[in-house]
């Protein structure tokens, strides 16, 4: 038990002013990168739909596949915008919640600021972790494919 309040008194960390300053300027940015991202992907998704497509030697022989690009071009913009939209939701509320709780001086909704941020950087490192998986693979399958080439 005596533990217990020996973390929690560890853990009741007083801002003074120089960390409050280097806190509302990690707010402000995490605002201006979320802001900017939801920005790009609204435009990213505008270019998608309405962009115009190059017709390209096949499609002017009479082979026409400028739909399937065009329906995959938006699906992969789709899943862009999903995964993106999570990943920025978070760092967007980081920057709210946090900026509220260092103004009001309310830890209630700093630590709900940090709660997002932790998940921000949860996610991130989710993502990391499998991109990396996936990249592993394909190094081991070029490897496999140029053993068997070879032989």
């Amino acid at each position: 038990m005596e533990e217990q309040n020996q973390l929690d008194n560890f853990f009741n960390i007083s801002l003074d002013s120089e960390a409050r300053t280097h806190l509302k300027q990690m707010t402000q940015w995490a605002r201006i990168c979320a802001i900017v991202a939801f920005i790009g992907y609204a435009v990213s998704l505008a270019v998608a739909i309405f962009g115009t497509r190059q017709i390209s030697d096949a499609e002017s022989s009479g082979f026409s596949f400028g739909i399937y690009l065009r329906t995959g071009s938006i699906i992969g913009v789709l899943i862009t915008i999903t995964v993106g939209g999570i990943l920025n939701y978070f760092l967007y509320r980081f920057s709210v919640d946090a900026a509220k709780g260092l103004e009001s001086m309310d830890t209630v909704k700093l630590n709900e600021g940090l709660g997002g941020l932790r998940t921000y950087f949860k996610i991130v490192g989710i993502l990391t972790i499998i991109i990396l998986g996936f990249v592993a693979l394909a190094i081991i399958f070029v490897m496999l494919s140029a053993g068997f080439s070879s032989r």
